[in-house]
């Protein structure tokens, strides 16, 4: 952020942004689940369901993880239709291309979604996050894995008094180069600053059986903040 001098109605201020930033081993492991089918009917997509949940927990269990981890959202089931025209018309100048053909619904069944996902400790041990990502490959549904930081909140509130002190310095440089000398603080702000999500993380796509190669790299936390101060002169 470019520095800047201001004037308000209560006299000279200076504003200066500072960030600090650190870099910390991801210490969860975040799973998320998809469930999707499509059915004739209700019943059959609810069946569909309750089997796939079925496998998933299975699988889970088979890696020593407990049921009472993985946290389900609603099922959610809707009609699913198929579009079809009929051409009514075959002028060649027709302004509305619409206008030649009458759309038309042929309703096929039903769609059903539902997303599920859990976190896990992480202590390094790929080979557990290896062990995983095998079992949930024989389950028949869609997942990812990632890595990411259990205490976000607490990493980045840590930030806050270097980000500030390191503001503070840079502004008492430039106030004693401009023979003045900071005041009482007028204004203080943060964007909360941000996590960057690990990267190296692996999604299902294929039958492969294939695993991914985990390499969880640190992840950086920043905090940004912006501190104005009152200017005197010396």
């Amino acid at each position: 952020m470019r520095d800047t001098i201001v004037h308000t109605k209560k006299g000279d201020t200076i504003t200066i942004g500072a960030t600090a930033e650190t870099y910390c081993d991801p210490d969860i492991v975040k799973v998320s689940i998809e469930y999707r089918g499509e059915h004739e009917t209700k019943e059959e997509c609810i069946s569909d369901y309750r089997a796939a949940v079925n496998r998933v927990r299975k699988a889970l269990e088979s890696c020593e993880i407990s049921g009472d981890d993985h946290k389900g959202e609603p099922l959610e089931i809707y009609p699913c239709y198929e579009a079809l025209y009929e051409k009514v018309s075959d002028k060649k100048y027709e302004i509305f291309t619409e206008a030649l053909f009458r759309r038309n619904q042929l309703f096929k069944g039903y769609e059903y979604a539902a997303k599920s996902g859990l976190e896990l400790a992480f202590d390094g041990n790929i080979e557990n996050v290896e062990k995983l990502w095998r079992a949930l490959s024989q389950s028949n549904v869609e997942f990812n894995i990632g890595f990411d930081l259990k205490d976000r909140e607490g990493v980045r509130d840590t930030l806050v008094e270097p980000a500030v002190k390191q503001a503070r310095h840079r502004a008492e440089l430039y106030a004693s180069a401009a023979g003045c000398r900071l005041g009482a603080v007028y204004h203080i702000s943060g964007d909360g600053g941000y996590v960057e999500f690990c990267r190296r993380k692996g999604c299902y796509d294929d039958e492969s059986g294939l695993v991914p190669l985990f390499e969880p790299e640190p992840i950086e936390v920043t905090c940004h903040v912006e501190v104005e101060w009152y200017l005197h002169e010396l």
